[in-house]
């Protein structure tokens, strides 16, 4: 995501519920939990605090989200990972695979 397209969010909830609940200090501190999200992403956040929030929404609301989608990103990573290894290790038959263990063993030993 890029700075414009967080000020965009940030303009539209500053729009929703006034710049008193968005100064400068927190907008700062929410760009640096959120940047290396999406652009999506975000504005799914900020559609769903405008949908569904009579009060401006406070620091832990976004941070509860944050680590919902950075467990989200982990399970994809992980899967990815798990796939990667189970291709790499089924391309080893028999004697490849019993050497390659014995020397990972030596190495952690």
């Amino acid at each position: 995501m890029t700075d414009q397209e967080f000020r965009l969010q940030i303009d539209r909830m500053r729009n929703t519920w006034g710049e008193k609940p968005f100064p400068d200090e927190r907008v700062k501190l929410l760009w640096q939990s959120v940047n290396q999200f999406s652009q999506g992403w975000f504005a799914g956040v900020v559609d769903l605090a405008i949908r569904s929030l009579s009060q401006p929404p406070m620091p832990i609301w976004f941070s509860d989200h944050v680590a919902e989608e950075r467990e989200r990103l982990w399970k994809i990573e992980k899967e990815k990972n798990r796939s990667q290894a189970e291709k790499f290790m089924c391309d080893f038959e028999g004697e490849d695979f019993k050497m390659m263990c014995q020397s990972v063993r030596d190495v952690l030993s």
